[in-house]
């Protein structure tokens, strides 16, 4: 039985290869990521809402929008749907869903309300985001142990959680500018003390966004999600939000996912790191079909890019270059764009797509799932 589902694997897979003819939504004439940055979620683990924004704002700047969806307001807006506590963890699928259905709060207006903060302490927004993150459950802890906790108490829980940030910090930050507001927050929730900051500017007015149908993919075959996002990039010119084991980025030939049989469930290893990321281009790297991924980890070179080849574009020029790797472009002359990841590999480490085009609309099924960095 093995070895007729190895060579039903074989037989797929070498068709899907056959038919990977090159397509890349980044380098492609009026590309709306010309618009759209590469993010980097710096820690903060709402990588689905990272995704969900791309994809919104792809559809809007596309049909001559544009850009106009904070990964923030997804992340929100996903949370208030189910009740959860913290923005940490979640679907693209749901996070876009809710954006179509509520409305939108633009990118520039939450922007504004985080940056207040961001410049006091001279961070970024994603580390305003992720410092919150750490922070509510120190300070829900702390009011368990003493219902008045002291100000010593309340500054050390502070300083935890700036030392736990602290590997994904902006460099040079003055988060004690920023201390009266941290000692001030009256909330134990994440999801509470994001929405007051920028709920002042979101409050009314907000955008209406019309899409595409929202479609959600799931398999029990690996070679199907690999032959599924091939058709999809070459069919709906967009892209494609894929649920994975990060680990697989590291490890080329790592496989986190063991896939359900007639006896057993679905399961992951300790080691996957469920992640989400966009899917924007393939192409045939020798005889294999490559996806061009694009993550939320930022634009420079790392340990995740140096097993892969890369799409560079040049900071100065802001010309493309193709196949680029850590070992010859890691100069400081060029942003990483996207890494052409194997598909087969990929597919083996997949458990779940989403995507935006104009076919039916399936939902995702419940199924548990390890949670998304």
């Amino acid at each position: 039985m093995k070895g007729i589902l190895l060579s039903l694997f074989f037989i797929t897979y070498s068709a899907f290869a056959q038919d990977c003819a090159p397509k890349n939504l980044v380098t492609e004439e009026n590309s709306p990521f010309q618009k759209i940055p590469v993010y980097d979620q710096d820690g903060l683990s709402i990588c689905y809402a990272y995704s969900a924004a791309q994809m919104v704002d792809y559809q809007l700047v596309k049909n001559g929008g544009e850009r106009s969806v904070h990964p923030l307001w997804a992340a929100l807006k996903y949370v208030d749907s189910i009740k959860q506590e913290r923005i940490s963890s979640g679907i693209t699928y749901n996070a876009i869903q809710q954006i179509s259905k509520v409305g939108n709060c633009k990118y520039d207006d939450i922007s504004k309300a985080l940056g207040v903060w961001a410049e006091k302490a001279k961070v970024n927004e994603a580390d305003i985001m992720d410092l919150i993150e750490r922070l509510a459950p120190k300070f829900a802890n702390l009011y368990k142990i003493n219902v008045t906790p002291t100000a010593e108490e309340i500054d050390q829980a502070i300083n935890d959680a700036i030392a736990d940030h602290k590997p994904w910090c902006t460099a040079g930050a003055t988060w004690e500018e920023l201390m009266p507001e941290l000692r001030a927050l009256s909330s134990l929730s994440s999801t509470k003390i994001l929405t007051d900051l920028v709920l002042p500017v979101c409050s009314t007015d907000l955008q209406k966004i019309s899409l595409p149908n929202l479609t959600y993919y799931r398999s029990d075959v690996d070679a199907d999600y690999a032959s599924t996002l091939e058709k999809k990039i070459a069919t709906i010119n967009a892209p494609v939000s894929v649920t994975y084991c990060s680990n697989m980025l590291y490890e080329p030939e790592y496989v986190g996912v063991t896939r359900k049989t007639k006896t057993t469930a679905e399961s992951y290893d300790s080691k996957c790191g469920g992640h989400e990321s966009i899917i924007v281009g393939k192409k045939k790297i020798g005889e294999a079909c490559h996806f061009l991924l694009r993550n939320s980890w930022g634009s420079g070179f790392g340990s995740s890019t140096e097993k892969w080849k890369c799409l560079c574009k040049n900071r100065t020029t802001g010309e493309f270059v193709d196949d680029c790797s850590n070992e010859t472009h890691n100069t400081g002359e060029y942003t990483i764009e996207g890494c052409w990841v194997n598909g087969a590999q990929l597919s083996k480490n997949m458990f779940g797509m989403t995507s935006l085009e104009n076919t039916q609309a399936s939902k995702p099924g419940a199924k548990t799932t390890p949670k998304k960095k």
